[in-house]
């Protein structure tokens, strides 16, 4: 009887004990983020070869899909899992809007991530552009800086905004306390 939670049947797999699960199987410290995970699940299918993983829904691909959202959140104008497109295990699709307004369908397997299309909720690639849509990444941030050369420059202009509005803010209270 096995004691890996990812193996048993019938189990609610929250992100919590995916997080937990991977930390046990890896050693790597917390907070866990979007590079580790794809690492592990890369050095994952590297290790098994071609044989077909066994993960109970919700495994680890799914929880990469959920890290590439939060972290890349603030440097696209949208992403998300698509809610159209086959869910697997082994086959998660990510819909993602670059800051240039361009549509993307991405693809993760263990394999890595891959541009599925340059539509949204499409697996049906451009076939003039085959070398797009055959290559594949470690991670969904290497994708972005391909498909948006522009996410570094756009986290750098949050941040100066945000701390921009932490000044504002700080000044006007200096200006109530001093009146």
């Amino acid at each position: 009887m096995t004691t890996d939670p990812l193996e048993r049947e019938n189990i609610c797999l929250s992100p919590h004990i995916l997080t937990q699960t991977l930390l046990a199987q890896t050693g790597v410290s917390t907070p866990i983020n979007l590079e580790e995970i794809a690492a592990v699940n890369r050095k994952r299918h590297f290790d098994s070869g071609l044989a077909k993983l066994s993960h109970a829904e919700g495994g680890p691909l799914e929880l990469e899909a959920i890290a590439a959202v939060h972290e890349l959140g603030n440097v696209v104008r949208a992403i998300s899992v698509s809610e159209i497109l086959p869910r697997t295990p082994d086959l998660i699709f990510v819909n993602v809007k670059t800051i240039d307004d361009h549509p993307y369908t991405l693809e993760l397997t263990m394999k890595g991530w891959r541009i599925a299309s340059p539509h949204t909720d499409s697996m049906n690639g451009d076939y003039t552009q085959i070398d797009m849509h055959t290559t594949y990444f470690e991670n969904a941030r290497q994708v972005l800086q391909v498909i948006s050369p522009t996410p570094d420059q756009c986290f750098h202009d949050k941040l100066a905004e945000k701390l921009s509005h932490v000044k504002d803010n700080q000044n006007d209270e200096a200006s109530e306390s001093n009146r």
